[in-house]
């Protein structure tokens, strides 16, 4: 039980670290491996979920030097998006065709 959340734990950072230094690469580590020990539909809502803590930090460190204005347009389809996926999964994540869509191997 220690050892696989310190497993998750070292994804989870390493994931970030990735994100902080290069701006992208959170979502990517971080599923391929925590479908190691979740679901694919518990690790992508996980990854989702942490995701958007990420995003609203970097916004709020860097809300200053946005044109709200400007990106309302996109931040709000970016939200709706984000539960919509979210809800998606949740409600059908365990279904075949969702299955082969996520994993296409």
């Amino acid at each position: 039980m220690v050892l696989e959340l310190l497993f998750i734990a070292f994804v989870l950072f390493i994931g970030s670290f990735l994100q902080g230094a290069s701006g992208f690469g959170f979502g990517l580590f971080s599923m391929a491996f925590l479908p190691f020990m979740f679901t694919l539909k518990d690790s992508t809502l996980l990854v989702i979920s942490l995701a958007l803590v990420t995003a609203i930090m970097i916004f709020v460190k860097v809300r200053k030097h946005i044109e709200m204005r400007k990106l309302a347009y996109l931040l709000s389809a970016a939200i709706v998006g984000r539960i919509g996926a979210y809800f998606i999964l949740h409600n059908f994540g365990e279904m075949d065709v969702l299955k082969k869509v996520l994993i296409q191997r």
